[in-house]
């Protein structure tokens, strides 16, 4: 589970870093009854969400380990992700 989560981090990064053009990251981590949540934010250009590859992979992996993800962003509001485990 650690380096499932450690991979879905680093591709939102590395999609912040490539597409966002964001000055600020947040992730914050909590627990939510017996599950973890994480938040990953940041105040980049947002998008239109599209499931390429990147993003899907993302769903697949945290599927994979029965957890869930969710995506949230508009236009010129940033781009926002939440996972459960």
């Amino acid at each position: 589970q650690k380096s499932t989560v450690y991979r879905v981090l680093q591709e939102l990064l590395t999609n912040t870093n490539k597409h966002s053009q964001a000055s600020i990251i947040v992730i914050n981590f909590s627990h939510s009854g017996k599950s973890i949540v994480i938040n990953y934010k940041d105040n980049g250009v947002g998008t239109e969400l599209i499931k390429g590859n990147g993003l899907q992979n993302t769903v697949n992996r945290i599927h994979s380990i029965n957890g869930s993800i969710t995506f949230e962003s508009e236009k010129e509001k940033g781009f926002k992700a939440i996972i459960t485990i």
